[in-house]
């Protein structure tokens, strides 16, 4: 599977808001995801939600989005015939307790959650890890990970089909006692 992850902490660049206005809570109640608009327009999305904010999981979800990039690069998929369609999501993540308050924490875990989608064998999908600077309730505390998780293929369907199996594999690796 294709993986990498990078920073951006500087200047302008995003940061994740933990306490947005339209913030879900799944942490006291996880099953709420099945509500969610994401998770009607890609159903395997609720699941991965469930579990990355169930007890077992280090982490927790602050904001999540589906849609259709208007580019993918097929070798940034390892579908080198090329892919017709793209579907993909974003996961804001933040770690439970006193994980990511630093940038060396949060780059090793980013390093080794890539490390291990590596060992997968899956085509036509990728992740992205981006680290950014979180707030928690108006102030900045540390450091969150938006993940960012495309599937590919020669129809919508079968885009939307690899994307689920990205998010499992994804899922399996951050939270692989669920």
């Amino acid at each position: 599977m294709e993986a990498d992850w990078e920073i951006e902490v500087g200047g302008s660049a995003p940061v994740i808001d933990a306490n947005w206005s339209g913030l879900v809570d799944l942490r006291a109640e996880p099953g709420k995801a099945l509500d969610l608009m994401e998770c009607r327009q890609l159903p395997a999305l609720a699941g991965v939600l469930i579990k990355l904010n169930g007890a077992k999981s280090p982490v927790w979800t602050s904001k999540t989005d589906v849609f259709e990039p208007d580019y993918v690069d097929p070798y940034e998929v390892d579908a080198a015939g090329g892919c017709g369609f793209g579907l993909s999501c974003y996961i804001d993540m933040l770690a439970k307790g006193e994980r990511w308050r630093d940038h060396g924490e949060v780059e090793r875990d980013c390093a080794e959650i890539c490390d291990r989608l590596h060992g997968i064998e899956l085509r036509w999908c990728r992740v992205d890890l981006i680290i950014r600077r979180a707030y928690f309730f108006g102030s900045v505390e540390g450091f969150g990970t938006t993940a960012y998780l495309t599937g590919c293929g020669k129809e919508l369907e079968t885009a939307k089909a690899r994307l689920a199996e990205c998010l499992e594999a994804f899922v399996g690796v951050l939270v692989p006692e669920a």
